[in-house]
């Protein structure tokens, strides 16, 4: 529990710095109801467990209202999001 039962290098959710980004646009998670909203903050994690996360700026984006334990996020790479102004959500 905690990081979503992925295998690999995810630390635990609770352990990671979180940020706060801005989906460029709305996404949905489809067979879901995820859903992320453009212009509103959301928070975030480094995707760390995927193949090259750093060069490609992949993080997990977060659900607005959902507990992180929940698994409620959406991958998105550079280009999809911007980085929020102000401290995390």
């Amino acid at each position: 529990m905690g990081n979503c039962g992925m295998r690999g290098r995810m630390k635990p959710i609770k352990t990671m710095k979180l940020k706060n980004v801005i989906p460029a646009r709305s996404f949905r998670l489809l067979g879901t109801d995820i859903a992320l909203k453009a212009g509103v903050p959301h928070r975030a994690i480094d995707a760390t467990n995927q193949p090259e996360w750093k060069a490609k700026g992949l993080l997990f984006v977060y659900e607005n209202g959902s507990d992180m334990d929940d698994c409620r996020s959406i991958l998105l790479g550079r280009g999809e999001y911007r980085r929020a102004k102000g401290g995390v959500l």
